[in-house]
């Protein structure tokens, strides 16, 4: 499951840099955002980086890190809902672990 999370990671990265355009004082922000959780290196601040920019040029590598530091997923934060918004919880959820389904 791991490489089609890294796979779908991907695919979003590709469409938010795609939506995104050339440029710009966000992209500014993504990477100044992304410069200062990497400087930290802790799971708050990554943590921190993906609640500000979820679809972030640095998403799946904040994500990464998380899963490294910790050894599970990040919990999901900052969402207003949409897809995977449920509260069943999917496969692999369970122990407090938000579901699978991560917007990032």
């Amino acid at each position: 499951m791991r490489a089609f999370e890294r796979w779908i990671f991907g695919v979003a990265l590709t469409l938010s840099g795609l939506l995104a355009g050339a440029g710009g004082q966000a992209q500014d922000a993504d990477r100044a955002a992304w410069v200062a959780a990497r400087q930290a290196g802790t799971v708050a601040a990554y943590q921190g980086y993906l609640t500000k920019f979820p679809s972030g040029r640095f998403a799946g590598l904040a994500f990464d890190q998380i899963v490294a530091l910790t050894g599970r997923p990040p919990a999901r934060t900052g969402t207003t809902g949409g897809a995977g918004g449920s509260a069943g919880g999917g496969a692999g959820s369970g122990g407090g672990v938000a579901p699978t389904a991560i917007p990032y």
